[in-house]
């Protein structure tokens, strides 16, 4: 046997360590496989590398990627060992999350009062869902998160790109350019009631902000079926990698259309959903990027009064899997955004 006990390694440097061959660590012959197969050879080869990568290459998760390569810089020691070391290195505490959460670039709607109820913004590292009827305006909200991302971190934005995965063909760029021209000139008009001390530095900001540099951040990939659905939402990391500015949002609008339109199992649905959704917050965590579902609605009925209502379409599983949920709905003539879930439910007029 080729393969070394931990034992073993512990006595060797790390210099020596470091070249070793994966091939010599106790890993099973299955994950060798899967290392071997997207390129690393060497225990080196690995340095530097984040869970969301190897996963996107091995074709895993983010959490099997990160057991692996915890295995695999521990020179893989027993799992106890590793249990061990993963208390003692990668605890926080309940403060430390509540200041990153509270410091963390929102991506905001620009109303105020749906900004206020969404606690400051659609918030990332997380899935939020946004649900309606057909025309109430999921979208449209859509896009315009999409241009918001745009807006530079010294305006308090997020200064990112964003990812639009267009299931339905509904993305439109004329749409979108006017949305742009709206916000740019916005933005411009907000510089007469700025204090003198801070018009210097937003005037600067807004000069790097043209309709055209918004349209170029944000890339739009029309998925005909479900195949396409899936291999997007996995390659997302990769295609973040690759880019000079920073991925801040994501788009899927909607989630819901080919499962809906495609004859599966259900279990074989069930499993395509869990893929879509653990990689959408796969990425979203890694990059701290927002991640919004868009979701069509399906009429459900309380069995205990015998009342129809609208609910988020794809079933129970799915119920649990978004930290924020916002229904988008039409009270007499007026449009309102409902939240009720990801913070103190509320209603709030949209337009």
């Amino acid at each position: 046997n080729s393969r070394l006990p931990a034992l073993q390694l512990a006595r060797f440097p790390l210099a020596v360590l470091l070249t070793m061959d994966l091939s010599a660590l106790p890993l099973p012959p299955s994950r060798l496989a899967l290392l071997h197969t997207a390129g690393y050879r060497k225990r080196s080869d690995l340095d530097g590398v984040i869970a969301a990568t190897l996963a996107q290459k091995i074709g895993g998760t983010a959490a099997e990627a990160a057991r692996l390569l915890a295995n695999v810089h521990s020179g893989g020691s027993s799992s106890d060992d590793l249990g061990a070391n993963y208390l003692r290195t990668s605890a926080r505490t309940g403060l430390a999350l509540l200041q990153e959460e509270r410091a963390a670039q929102k991506i905001v709607t620009l109303v105020q009062p749906l900004d206020e109820l969404l606690g400051g913004g659609v918030r990332p590292g997380q899935l939020t869902e946004v649900a309606g009827v057909p025309g109430v305006g999921k979208t449209q909200m859509g896009m315009q998160l999409a241009v918001n991302a745009a807006v530079p971190h010294a305006l308090g934005g997020a200064g990112g790109e964003t990812a639009y995965i267009d299931t339905e063909g509904s993305f439109s760029a004329q749409r979108v350019r006017e949305m742009a021209e709206g916000l740019v000139g916005s933005l411009w008009q907000s510089l007469v009631a700025c204090r003198p001390e801070e018009r210097g530095a937003r005037e600067e900001a807004l000069r790097g902000l043209t309709c055209e540099g918004v349209l170029s951040g944000i890339h739009v990939f029309r998925c005909h079926d479900l195949a396409e659905l899936v291999a997007a939402v996995k390659g997302l990391c990769a295609f973040a990698e690759g880019r000079s500015s920073r991925v801040r949002l994501v788009v899927v609008d909607s989630v819901a259309f080919h499962f809906r339109h495609e004859n599966l199992p259900f279990a074989r649905r069930l499993q395509l959903l869990g893929t879509v959704s653990q990689a959408l917050l796969d990425f979203a965590r890694a990059e701290r990027a927002a991640a919004v579902l868009v979701n069509q609605v399906t009429t459900k009925v309380n069995d205990a009064t015998n009342d129809s209502f609208l609910a988020p379409a794809l079933g129970e599983s799915w119920a649990h899997t978004c930290h924020t949920k916002l229904m988008l709905e039409w009270r007499q003539r007026t449009r309102v955004a409902r939240l009720y879930k990801g913070g103190p439910p509320g209603c709030v007029p949209y337009q």
